[in-house]
């Protein structure tokens, strides 16, 4: 089964549920009898086994059509509630495990991304780090690291739209505001450029001098364009 279908049988369920309930509060006592029964059979895990008579509100049950339940009665809102819950609690299991499976699988990704960064084979590494991307998106290292990528093959824009993306994950993450100074700078935004630096300061104040760097770097290149003798 596959995760939309488990989601549709997971929201059949709730709907079910919800049904059951509605049902108990109806002021029709054969209905309110029908529904106790139901919720009853629910209960003792024996919906396959038994099966409700909507016309006359009986159940007859596989193991004894006849006999009359030994059960105490139990209030079928509560339990209701109660599987409900044991039902979300089990979905949320699931989807922690798978969770923890691809995020395995995105780290092993990276870690040959970064190897081919490192190498100087940024196509390559675009490529795995698109792959780690795609089992984790919801990583704002792993956007900065594609877009740091992207920067090296003077891609500024895809970058900058990492950058963008890091930057909803984590609007406080450092990398994503130096990137995107320097993908100002490739398109030629230098004003934008010194706004990202800055925030990046005003956000990380003790990487001040750092920092400050990339301003000091980019005010000297402006200058020094300012000056060059006309062709």
């Amino acid at each position: 089964m596959n995760d939309k279908e488990e989601f549709d049988s997971f929201l059949t369920k709730v709907d079910q549920v919800s049904a059951l309930i509605e049902a108990l509060r109806s002021p029709d006592s054969a209905t309110v009898e029908q529904a106790s029964r139901q919720a009853d059979l629910i209960t003792r895990g024996r919906l396959a086994e038994g099966a409700v008579d909507e016309a006359a509100g009986s159940v007859v049950t596989a193991e004894n059509r006849n006999c009359v339940n030994p059960r105490p009665a139990v209030d079928p809102a509560t339990v209701q509630q109660e599987d409900f819950k044991r039902q979300m609690e089990a979905d949320a299991a699931e989807r922690a495990e798978k969770k923890k499976k691809a995020k395995m699988l995105s780290d092993t990704w990276k870690e040959k991304a970064i190897a081919s960064f490192r190498a100087g084979k940024y196509d390559d590494a675009l490529e795995k780090y698109t792959n780690a991307i795609t089992e984790l998106k919801d990583s704002c290292l792993l956007y900065t690291s594609r877009a740091q990528t992207l920067l090296k093959l003077k891609r500024a824009r895809e970058a900058m739209q990492d950058l963008d993306l890091a930057l909803r994950l984590d609007e406080t993450s450092l990398r994503a505001w130096i990137h995107k100074g320097k993908a100002h700078i490739q398109l030629g935004q230098h004003a934008d450029a010194v706004e990202s630096f800055q925030q990046a300061i005003k956000l990380h104040p003790d990487q001040r001098k750092v920092i400050q760097v990339y301003i000091d770097d980019l005010e000297r290149s402006r200058v020094r364009n300012a000056f060059q003798p006309l062709e």
